[in-house]
Parts: C-alpha cells; sequence; structure tokens
C-alpha cells in the first residue's frame, strides 16, 4: 500500500537534502495540493548517489517519483489511484572474498570492477487504481487493481583466483530479467455487534497473472588479469551484448478467502480464517550449453490449488501490549 497518499484537507510542500561523506547526497520533494473540496494530488520525488565506503569507484545511484490522487464525491466514497516510478544505476560490490589457504575472510580485498563493463540497473512502473465505499451499517466495500512492470539487468565482477592456473583475474555474473504482472484484489468487510459480540468479517478475493522473461549477457573478453588489493579498474577492454531470452515464466493465481475477529471484551479477541488458491504455472527453457554439455529446450507445467488458514487468540491486558 502507499504511504504518502494524497489528501483533501492539507496543503503542504517539504523539501530536504543531505551530504555526507564517500560523495553522498539525498535530495526529497513531498508536496500535496488540494484542488477541490473533492480532489487532491501528491508528488514525491527522491534522488540520491553515493559511493560504497572505502570501495570506490562501487556505486549506488537512485531516483524515484510518486504522484498519487484522490477523488472523493462523497464523505462515503473515495476514489484512489497512483502511479510509483523507480530507477536505479549501480555499479554493484560483491564483497570480500575468503583467502582458501587460511579458510579466513580477506578484508583487504578491494573492488575489482571494471569501467564499461560492469553495472546494475533497475526499474518499476506501477499504476494502481482502487475505491474505498462504506455502504453504511458497518458494511465496506474496497476494490483495488494494479498494474506494473519491473527490470534488473548487471554484469558485476568479482574477483577469484583461478584453479588450475593459480593466477588471479576478474569473474563476472551477468543476467538481466523483465517482469510484467497485473491483479486485482476485491474486500468486503462486515463490522458491527452479533448480540453482544463484534465481529470484524472479511470476504474476499483475489487474481494474479505474472509473467517473467529472463537472458544473459556475452562478454568478451570474459575476464582480465587484476591485482585483488591494487586493482586497475580501467583494465577490460571489450565488448558486451545483452542475449536473447533463455526462459519465459507465466504463473496466475485466482484466491478466496474468509476470515473473522471476534471482539468479546476489552482484553480478549479470537481471529481465524481460511483461504483458497488455484494456480497454473507454466515455464519454458530455450537450449543452452551447461557443464556437461548441451542442455536441450523443456516446457514445464503444473497446476494445483491448496487450502490453508490461520487461528488464534489476542489477550490484551496492558494499554501498550498484548500477548498472542
Amino acid at each position: 500500500s502507499v504511504t504518502k497518499k494524497a489528501n483533501i484537507w492539507d496543503d503542504f510542500t517539504t523539501v530536504e537534502g543531505g551530504l555526507g561523506t564517500d560523495a553522498f547526497q539525498r535530495y526529497t520533494l513531498d508536496t500535496n495540493k488540494v484542488l477541490s473540496d473533492e480532489v487532491a494530488i501528491r508528488f514525491n520525488g527522491l534522488y540520491t548517489e553515493a559511493e560504497v565506503p572505502d570501495r570506490a569507484p562501487a556505486e549506488k545511484r537512485r531516483t524515484g517519483a510518486l504522484i498519487s490522487g484522490i477523488y472523493q464525491p462523497l464523505d462515503e466514497l473515495k476514489i484512489l489511484a497512483d502511479y510509483y516510478y523507480a530507477r536505479s544505476d549501480d555499479r554493484t560490490d560483491p564483497g570480500v572474498a575468503i583467502n582458501r589457504a587460511t579458510g579466513k575472510v580477506d578484508h583487504d580485498i578491494k573492488y575489482v570492477g571494471q569501467s564499461g563493463l560492469d553495472f546494475q540497473e533497475t526499474g518499476a512502473d506501477i499504476f494502481t487504481l482502487g475505491f474505498e465505499w462504506e455502504l453504511g451499517d458497518g458494511v465496506k466495500l474496497e476494490n483495488k487493481s494494479r498494474i506494473g512492470s519491473t527490470e534488473n539487468s548487471y554484469i558485476v565482477s568479482a574477483y577469484q583466483r583461478n584453479r588450475n592456473t593459480g593466477a588471479d583475474q576478474t569473474r563476472s555474473f551477468a543476467g538481466w530479467q523483465e517482469n510484467d504482472y497485473i491483479g486485482n484484489q476485491t474486500n468486503l468487510t462486515i463490522d458491527k455487534m452479533w448480540g453482544d459480540v463484534r465481529h470484524t468479517v472479511i470476504v474476499g478475493g483475489e487474481y494474479a497473472n505474472e509473467q517473467t522473461d529472463a537472458g544473459g549477457y556475452s562478454i568478451t573478453p570474459s575476464s582480465v588479469a587484476v591485482d585483488p588489493y591494487h586493482p586497475d579498474n580501467n583494465a577490460w577492454n571489450g565488448t558486451k551484448t545483452r542475449g536473447a531470452k533463455t526462459s519465459s515464466l507465466e504463473l496466475e493465481t485466482i484466491s478466496a478467502y474468509v476470515m473473522d475477529t471476534v471482539t468479546l471484551n476489552e482484553d480478549w479477541e479470537v481471529f481465524g480464517g481460511v483461504r483458497y488458491d488455484r494456480f497454473d504455472y507454466q515455464l519454458d527453457t530455450a537450449e543452452r550449453n551447461g557443464r556437461f554439455g548441451v542442455i536441450p529446450a523443456a516446457n514445464y507445467e503444473y497446476d494445483d490449488g491448496f487450502w490453508n488458514g490461520h487461528l488464534g487468540v489476542v489477550y490484551s491486558p496492558w494499554e501498550h501490549g498484548n500477548v498472542y
């Protein structure tokens, strides 16, 4: 859920910034604008970057934004929408290595990532639309739909000692992944007294579809000689090419659930619920080279359903504490 939602009762703008060691800088903007008694919008922005402490030129860079809006034509009805944007552009540090001769971590090993080669870029674009409707007599209907995409691409160099030659060199870890998904959740909440006991019942359903493609990179040369204690971070000179997808996954899930929280008195609550999930899974993998030869293309499919549930008791004898 979004914590920085637009509101229709307050105009404000907050700007913050920070500077620090290791080239750290961070700036944020948070502004809410009431357009009318029924409509408001809110914008949050973020930019930050910094070197990894004592591991330069390893670095991190982040850009983010959130735009949210609210339309409340009635006291009982809210329509909410938001768009989330995030990007990162890093040179990821895989950390130090274990000295195989001593079996201990060697903290003197430096960052060996290579300029022109190493990177990690991630992104997210997510749009959400929903409503909250107070139907009266303790009954509330909520619906939320979301569509989004995320991605992660990386080439990360780490230090390794060649087992055959004993040479100190880099080793690259590389890959990319793209994920698209759509989902919907609907909840009906009934919160009322039944006799002398308060019941809070939630009945709901969910639908989700997620599709993921993944692949790798071709790197030439795949490694370079390196002194792990005094590395040359500009030693690599070659080509890197993003490859075609090698796997494609789709997962579809439909769920339904019901739960009830029974408030017996100020000290005691009893709660329980059941949920049923039905899923359909499919994975396609392309032909690829493995350690022991060619691995043929394959298709995997599986579908099933299952029940799960929960049951519990909460005892709250204190104002700021409980036992459950």
